[in-house]
């Protein structure tokens, strides 16, 4: 599950509002019918010259932030997050996008996303529509990364192109990293403060 969420600082509390479910897979030029990443990726590359763009990309918390409030959806939220065992019947575990880093080549894009936990606990003692947590929670303050990969999208001088679908389900679902990719991917994460 891929939500979008507002997030409000109460004292020294960060309180979370679930808004509406979204998607971050699956581009399209309406923002309605596809997914954050593609889309966040677009407004990226709009915002910065043409002969810049190049296979090794990143998009940060604050431009996520400014493209969640800007969308014309109402309502608003200002942060993505994730629930990484939508599955599990006892566990709930959600999780905040930080950064997206991808690496598009070659008709596909590897990515990897910076998460922030905020909730992981028993399902039956946690409420995913509205939960806080205080600003200063150690468990927040560990990083924590997942590597996806979309089979069909990358981008080029024109921009996003492709559908940006997910990776489909099989014994190897997990991206494949060519070392100039797996470099760069361990480069940005060693850059984050720990």
């Amino acid at each position: 599950m891929y939500a979008i969420y507002d997030r409000q600082k109460e004292g020294g509390t960060l309180v979370f509002r679930f808004l509406k479910q979204a998607h971050l897979f699956g581009w399209s030029e309406a923002r309605r019918d596809g997914g954050w990443i593609p889309y966040l990726l677009q407004e990226h590359l709009s915002a910065g010259p043409r002969n810049q763009i190049s296979s090794e990309w990143h998009i940060g918390a604050d431009e996520i932030r400014r493209s969640l409030l800007a969308d014309n959806d109402k309502p608003c939220g200002n942060t993505l997050i994730i629930e990484i065992k939508p599955n599990h019947k006892n566990v709930l575990m959600l999780c905040e996008v930080i950064d997206i880093w991808g690496y598009s080549s070659r008709g596909w894009t590897p990515m990897m996303l910076h998460l922030r936990r905020l909730v992981d606990m028993n399902r039956q003692e946690a409420d995913a529509g509205e939960f806080s947590i205080p600003e200063d929670d150690g468990n927040m303050l560990q990083p924590i990364f997942t590597i996806t990969y979309t089979p069909d999208g990358t981008i080029t001088g024109e921009g996003v192109m492709g559908k940006w679908p997910p990776p489909a389900p099989s014994a190897t679902n997990s991206a494949l990293l060519w070392p100039e990719v797996f470099r760069y991917f361990a480069d940005e994460a060693m850059k984050l403060p720990r």
